[in-house]
């Protein structure tokens, strides 16, 4: 009598490269730490969000970082994609890349990405896809002169977080704004005065 094959379990991963590896006050169910060997992939701070920071996403440039990668605890893709999409706070989930892709949305480097995954021997991956731009002006990155203008132009508790996400990115995302952003805006240290 054959021995039927034992069904190929699921190992599907997560890439990235923000506040999803540092910030932990957001449940997302992972499979042990975050690896650093991740594709490399072009990022920019280049994304207004909800809160007004200059969040990373991939961008349309010839410059590459290695990105980091988890895996997931999920039992499918569809599943993963939902995680995902949740841990971000986005409704859309179109707007969570996958592979493989078999549906109409077509990912900015998901090629790559899609050869990084065979190579680590996956059967899935999930990324945050979201497009660059101004909350006014989708689909265009912002110049360096206009990040800085952006930013100069944030205050109070906006500014410090807008601020504190640059700085907190992963050391291996040198994206070619980066150095100059953490110049040009260092951390600020709350001092306590006897008014506080």
């Amino acid at each position: 009598m054959e021995k039927t094959a034992a069904p190929k379990s699921e190992t599907i991963a997560c890439i990235g490269w923000g506040s999803l590896i540092w910030d932990t006050s957001r449940p997302f169910s992972v499979k042990g730490s975050w690896r650093d060997d991740g594709p490399s992939l072009p990022l920019e701070f280049a994304r207004q969000s909800a809160d007004n920071r200059m969040t990373l996403v991939l961008v349309d440039m010839d410059h590459h970082t290695p990105t980091l990668w988890v895996e997931l605890d999920a039992t499918s893709l569809d599943q993963a994609v939902s995680a995902l999409a949740e841990r971000e706070g986005v409704p859309n989930k179109r707007v969570i890349g996958r592979w493989p892709n078999d549906g109409e949305e077509q990912y900015l480097h998901q090629s790559a990405i899609a050869e990084w995954a065979i190579g680590k021997g996956l059967t899935g991956v999930v990324w945050t896809a979201l497009p660059p731009g101004m909350k006014g002006c989708r689909g265009t990155v912002p110049t360096l002169a206009e990040m800085k203008t952006y930013l100069v132009a944030l205050s109070g508790l906006e500014r410090s977080g807008a601020i504190e996400y640059i700085h907190r990115a992963p050391r291996q995302i040198a994206t070619p704004y980066r150095s100059e952003l953490e110049i040009s805006f260092p951390v600020q240290h709350h001092k306590v005065s006897d008014h506080d």
